[in-house]
């Protein structure tokens, strides 16, 4: 892989170019038509270990029933920052020419892909008081011929990180991402304590949508979790 980036100030814009030849960073998968076949026509319902017994066979016979591989691409692109008091407005807009998504059946599509991600973001300049909201805005150039998982032809929508403090040591950690389309949310709302290198979170994942969508394709892991976390 080889990259280049040009980086300069105008006015109060930091501005960068950038170019970077390498890898896409999901992997492409080729399936094997007879394995798909037999995935298709097995009911997993009623299905002992010996129905699979062909399929295991040809596993151990050296047949892959999968293969994949890393897709080599060009990535051009800019971003953008101007400081305007305690808000930072920032522009990241990049072209790829090969770009792997993943269909409902797990087969890959690749494309040219257009990437737009707008933000602002309020800081104080207190590591636990920070604002941030993205826009996203995501363009294949080519056009799927089956649904995709979490995409679109168009894809587009907007997360935010919100981190403050509350009272004392207890304060909110919290994260969402909306998506318009396809239509889908991930929610991520937090409290945490800290003290002295020592932080606690207690929160939840919360995640849903239209089909094929993020939320949808992984909500059942909507969720409660705690976290704790040392600084040595």
């Amino acid at each position: 892989s080889a990259g280049a980036k040009l980086a300069t100030t105008v006015w109060e814009i930091d501005l960068g170019l950038y170019y970077q030849y390498g890898f896409d960073g999901t992997p492409y998968l080729q399936w094997d038509d007879a394995f798909v076949f037999v995935l298709n026509e097995t009911d997993f319902r009623q299905t002992q270990l010996a129905d699979l017994t062909p399929v295991l066979r040809a596993v151990d016979a050296g047949r892959q029933p999968f293969q994949t591989e890393y897709v080599r691409r060009h990535h051009v692109g800019l971003d953008a920052a101007l400081p305007v008091g305690s808000f930072v407005l920032r522009l990241d807009a990049a072209y790829q020419t090969e770009r792997v998504f993943y269909a409902s059946d797990l087969s890959s599509h690749v494309s040219p892909t257009l990437l737009v991600v707008a933000a602002v973001e309020f800081q104080t300049g207190a590591l636990d008081e920070v604002i941030l909201f993205e826009g996203v805005y995501i363009r294949m150039l080519e056009v799927s011929p089956k649904p995709l998982i979490g995409y679109r032809t168009e894809s587009y929508g907007g997360s935010l990180i919100w981190r403050w403090p509350l009272f004392g040591k207890l304060g909110i950690d919290a994260r969402a991402s909306v998506g318009l389309a396809p239509r889908m949310y991930i929610l991520q709302p937090g409290l945490q304590f800290a003290s002295e290198g020592f932080a606690l979170k207690l929160g939840a994942i919360i995640l849903g949508g239209e089909r094929y969508s993020a939320g949808w394709y992984n909500r059942r892991n909507t969720g409660l979790f705690l976290q704790a976390r040392y600084t040595f």
